[in-house]
């Protein structure tokens, strides 16, 4: 089926099926945590952010609806820096999507690039080379790749290659990685997410 649009249930299950990708990653993540301190504690951080979604989300429809429910949840269980980031990522998507209760792929990855911006904008000093690049990259990844996909599961499969890429290249942009040898430990996080997201899609958002 060449499904063009997403739904709030799309979004749902979606969301699960990263989680739950992140959730495995955790402890990897706690030991590649080198930025901004080697404290051992992004992959906690992230999977208590996620979590914080998690519990409280339901199943709707409207994709306003869900992102709004997921906004809301993450700004009160944010924790850390990449889960602050994340909060902020997810509530402009949801203000992007206002009075939406369906939206064309092609909507949702302009929605991806603005709430991208608007994650800068709300952080008061962005470093690059962090989860803030690897959400960019993928934002404007799909925003590129959406005049040409023929559905939303190539979409999201072609912008997660994208996202990878860009999680490579922080293993060189910030010292701390460089001499750990290993990528930014909240980009690989929100990569895994992406990851666990895509398994879902690629069989088609209903």
């Amino acid at each position: 089926m060449q499904v063009e649009y997403i739904n709030g249930l799309g979004i749902y299950r979606a969301f699960h099926s990263g989680y739950q990708r992140l959730l495995e990653k955790r402890d990897y993540l706690n030991k590649i945590n080198f930025y901004p301190v080697p404290d051992g504690d992004t992959g906690t951080n992230l999977a208590s952010t996620f979590s914080s979604i998690a519990d409280s989300l339901k199943a709707e429809r409207s994709v306003n609806k869900v992102l709004g429910s997921m906004a809301e949840a993450v700004l009160e269980g944010a924790r850390g820096n990449s889960g602050i980031i994340v909060a902020q990522f997810i509530s402009g998507l949801k203000r992007e999507s206002e009075g939406m209760d369906k939206m064309h792929m092609r909507d949702f990855s302009q929605a991806a690039e603005r709430a991208s911006r608007y994650t800068y904008a709300a952080v008061s000093d962005p470093v690059e080379g962090t989860i803030l690049t690897v959400i960019k990259d993928w934002a404007a990844a799909l925003n590129n790749l959406s005049a040409r996909a023929a559905n939303v599961s190539e979409l999201f499969r072609e912008a997660l290659r994208y996202a990878e890429k860009s999680l490579e290249k922080t293993k060189t942009v910030l010292e701390e990685n460089r001499r750990a040898g290993v990528e930014d430990a909240g980009a690989s996080g929100f990569v895994a997410f992406l990851s666990g997201l895509n398994a879902f899609i690629v069989e088609g958002i209903r």
